[in-house]
């Protein structure tokens, strides 16, 4: 009885070593860091902002290859339902980034205070996609023009984060 047992152990042990030694990481699948962007970013100022029915603001932290961005809406004009209904409020959403030529691609999910995937409540819930087209030099404050709502502004760097490997 305890011979099957053992080959049955020596089988599952060397079939987990296999499947383990298997796997790799793939850092080159895995999204490239973009040194420059590493750190948090704050949205200076908006265009015509007095003269707007609703802007929005943004604060946008990216780490390796992903970004966590916090929208802060102003609105002259109610377009959500009257429990929802604010002048001003904040939104998040997470996910991974990619800068292709000068265009900051985003994709990612609507999230929670926390950054944890809203599901449901008010305003904006599933998936986020932003692209914004970046001015060079990207030293320095970095001018920015939002391609879905053609409202730029500039970018200023708050605080810089180090990559640890």
């Amino acid at each position: 009885m305890t011979q099957p047992y053992n080959r049955l152990i020596i089988i599952l042990s060397s079939l987990s070593i296999s499947l383990l030694s298997a796997c790799q990481w793939r850092s080159h699948q895995s999204g490239a860091t973009i040194t420059f962007l590493q750190g948090t970013w704050i949205q200076d100022s908006i265009p015509f902002r007095n003269q707007s029915l609703s802007y929005t603001t943004h604060q946008v932290t990216f780490r390796k290859d992903s970004f966590y961005l916090e929208m802060d809406t102003y609105n002259k004009a109610n377009y959500f339902p009257d429990t929802c209904s604010k002048t001003h409020f904040s939104e998040y959403a997470k996910g991974t980034y990619l800068l292709k030529n000068d265009t900051l691609l985003f994709n990612g999910v609507f999230a929670q205070p926390n950054f944890k995937q809203k599901i449901s409540g008010c305003y904006h819930i599933g998936i986020y996609e932003g692209a914004w087209v970046l001015q060079k030099p990207y030293s320095g404050p970095i001018k920015f023009q939002n391609l879905y709502s053609h409202i730029g502004g500039i970018l200023i760097k708050q605080r810089s984060m180090v990559a640890i490997h």
